[in-house]
């Protein structure tokens, strides 16, 4: 069972607006919520996940759940490269592509990295652990200006050259483990906030090991090619880069009519029921 919970749910299913035997496209399946919603309106569903546990779970999942009508396909794949699965499906066009930038709570289990709660696990923070390269091997292979340029791009943490320099020395030394990032981000706190002390540290590390922003420019760009006219397209974003790549984005393509004035962010209700929320922001567009 999932214990995920999809944010903007309401507002992502009225802005797709899934039609029964229709195609759409859930980039980022995590726990399935939005999968799940899109289904329910009977239509049919491609959706890619790099966990492959995700997938696993997902398939489960679904099957118990999809209505008859409706179909799914699900893909432990990149969703950069979501044109080799249409192309495997006969596919050219789909009716909307949703995009959930956020982290999924359900990868936050024992031995990948990404919990507080486990602060012996090693480093790794891949969320395809059949791919790339674990960061405590990264990091290793970096240099001090190098982490810290990543520090300030993808968390513009304050103190970034001085904790740079620490994650190095430990890094050409030994493995790194969640233990070494709470350690160095105690000892270099950013402002104040509520949340734990090294929650930004680690979604820079995390961005950089999985070249999260690059492939999201790369998916954008597959995802309104592969729309047809009048698909959608929503971008659910938690990191103020991100969602600058997205404003950009809606804003440059001439293929886009933007149907977001600005960003749709969660009510205090929501935000109450799920603190994790407090920083989405919601972009859509349609395909002229």
């Amino acid at each position: 069972m999932t214990q995920h919970v999809p944010v903007l749910l309401n507002e992502v299913i009225n802005y797709l607006d899934p039609r029964p035997g229709r195609w759409y496209i859930d980039a980022t399946f995590g726990g399935g919520g939005y999968s799940l919603a899109i289904l329910q309106r009977k239509a049919n569903l491609i959706a890619f996940d790099l966990d492959q546990q995700a997938i696993t779970l997902g398939k489960k999942r679904l099957a118990s759940a999809c209505p008859p009508g409706a179909s799914y396909h699900l893909f432990h794949l990149n969703y950069k490269n979501m044109d080799q699965a249409l192309h495997q499906l006969s596919l050219n066009t789909v009716d909307g592509v949703v995009f959930d930038l956020g982290f999924s709570t359900d990868q936050l289990h024992a031995g990948r990295g990404f919990s507080f709660q486990h602060p012996d696990d090693l480093l790794d923070l891949r969320y395809d652990k059949f791919s790339g390269r674990p960061a405590w091997q990264l990091l290793s292979q970096l240099t001090p200006a190098e982490i810290a340029d990543a520090l300030i791009l993808y968390s513009q943490h304050p103190q970034a050259q001085a904790i740079a320099q620490e994650i190095h020395q430990i890094a050409v030394k030994r493995q790194l483990t969640m233990q070494d990032i709470i350690d160095i981000a105690k000892k270099h706190p950013a402002k104040k906030t509520k949340t734990h002390p090294a929650t930004t540290i680690l979604q820079a590390l995390r961005i950089l090991v999985n070249k999260e922003l690059d492939n999201l420019k790369t998916g954008l760009l597959k995802a309104v090619s592969h729309l047809k006219p009048g698909g959608r397209l929503v971008v659910v974003s938690f990191h103020s880069g991100e969602d600058r790549i997205v404003k950009n984005f809606l804003k440059t393509n001439p293929h886009l009519k933007t149907l977001t004035k600005k960003a749709v962010t969660p009510s205090l209700q929501e935000i109450k029921h799920n603190p994790k929320s407090r920083s989405a922001k919601l972009r859509a567009a349609e395909k002229i």
